[in-house]
């Protein structure tokens, strides 16, 4: 989702202090902080998403 790919540029971004749309893809040590944070920022994600259509009484 795009939660993944956010949280893996804010690392990139905060770590070397460039651009954002250069994602920690690009480098391995970086990959692996990036994916950890993306990890927690799927599940941080999905409950925003069921929080948010939890009025809308559709459930997953």
């Amino acid at each position: 989702t795009f939660g993944l790919l956010y949280a893996s540029c804010i690392v990139y971004d905060m770590r070397l202090k460039r651009q954002k749309w250069y994602c920690s893809y690009n480098y391995f040590r970086f990959f692996l902080i990036g994916f950890l944070i993306a990890l927690f920022g799927a599940f941080y994600e999905l409950i925003i998403l069921v929080i948010f259509f939890r009025p809308l009484n559709l459930y997953f």
